[in-house]
């Protein structure tokens, strides 16, 4: 069954949602604990989720692209890049960040075409399917085991 423009708004909806949920519920002291396995704090990870907010609009993208368009993408060094570029932000810039790319993203789905989110695609993470299942499947595994190490510092 594939998944509707409706399945992937409301899935990056609810990862909003929980992800300024979290992010609110921390006190400061708990921005700098080490969160995750290699090596983030708690805010690194945040400014990780805040810019992983627009992967519907980079994975549509990447189908959108002619085949063999952009080459292959270091996810690491990618990841890395994006933090380092964001935590330098207070959590109210980020939470802005977050929402912006959110809407941003939201603007993408709605106006591609129902027969691109149908199409195959291979994310660079080697997620593979019909793009609108692997978009959903990204925030909700990838994301969704963020928000978890996220939570943590809540603890």
């Amino acid at each position: 069954m594939p998944v509707s423009k409706n399945d992937i708004v409301t899935t990056i909806r609810e990862s909003q949602r929980e992800i300024e949920k979290v992010a609110s519920s921390l006190a400061d002291s708990a921005w700098s604990q080490g969160v995750y396995e290699q090596g983030w704090n708690a805010k690194q990870l945040f400014c990780h989720l805040a810019e992983n907010s627009g992967v519907a609009g980079f994975l549509i993208g990447i189908a959108s692209a002619p085949a063999g368009a952009g080459g292959g993408v270091d996810v690491d060094v990618w990841n890395a890049q994006r933090v380092s570029a964001l935590e330098g932000k207070s959590v109210l810039e980020l939470l802005s960040h977050l929402r912006t790319s959110c809407e941003r993203d939201i603007a993408a789905v709605q106006s591609a075409p129902a027969a691109l989110l149908s199409s195959q695609i291979r994310a660079p993470w080697g997620a593979q399917g019909p793009l609108g299942r692997v978009i959903v499947q990204s925030i909700r595994e990838h994301g969704g085991t963020h928000l978890a190490d996220l939570r943590a510092a809540v603890a």
